[in-house]
């Protein structure tokens, strides 16, 4: 498994260095939603993550109150010109206290999101959502519409064991751990895994492929996670 973690402004307390060591080898950090300032924690993040070599995209978790053309703007405007590897996120999930629209007007939203951010930065954004969201958007989707969502990929929030969700093929990354207490943030965290090997995602990243870990590196990541198991007060 090639493991990654996405981050956001509730995660204040983050050891990187025991992140790196845990295994996670990417990153998808909040950068920010609809018109609020950018997520507080972002540059902390980013900066952590740039230092130790770390690769990272930002996702933009979308206010579909508003249109994608107002989102997409305002996350380009928040990056100022950092797009990290270059796999910027748009994310897009019902939030309960915004209401659950119909899936032509989320279908809307994304193509207009899509087709902005690309205007204004001439990279093709990956796209974030749910089973729930993209069966919806799915229905009754023309062709050509269809076509457009296969030219972004998907990262799948969880679930990934039921296969690809319509049209997608292949997902490219899947959130499979939610809100998991972890050795190295002082509050929950998400896990991710890309769906593909070492020369994919080397490509993918433009990376080094890493060595093997040692005996010794396996062994301290297995004792430090059963001491998350047993409810031990070990955070450094």
């Amino acid at each position: 498994m090639i493991k990654g973690t996405d981050l956001s402004h509730w995660n204040t307390k983050v050891n990187y260095d025991l992140m790196v060591d845990d295994g996670i080898r990417f990153g998808c950090l909040k950068l920010g939603q609809g018109k609020l300032p950018k997520d507080a924690m972002f540059d902390t993040h980013r900066s952590n993550f740039n230092r130790l070599d770390v690769p990272w995209d930002f996702y933009w978790f979308n206010d579909y109150r508003l249109s994608g053309i107002t989102n997409a703007k305002n996350a380009v405007s928040k990056a100022a010109g950092d797009f990290g590897r270059n796999h910027p996120v748009c994310d897009l999930e019902f939030f309960k206290p915004w209401g659950y629209p119909d899936g032509a007007h989320m279908r809307r939203f994304a193509l207009d999101f899509f087709g902005e951010f690309e205007a204004l930065t001439s990279l093709i954004c990956m796209f974030y959502s749910n089973r729930d969201v993209i069966n919806q958007i799915m229905y009754g989707i023309s062709p050509e519409d269809k076509e457009e969502f296969l030219r972004h990929d998907l990262w799948l929030a969880t679930h990934a064991q039921y296969g690809n969700p319509s049209p997608w093929p292949k997902y490219r990354l899947n959130q499979y751990e939610l809100d998991l207490m972890v050795s190295w943030s002082n509050s929950s965290v998400d896990l991710n895994d890309f769906n593909g090997n070492e020369i994919e995602f080397a490509a993918w990243e433009n990376v080094l492929i890493p060595p093997e870990p040692t005996q010794e590196q396996k062994t301290n990541i297995l004792w430090r996670e059963a001491k998350i198991h047993t409810n031990w007060n070990f955070y450094l």
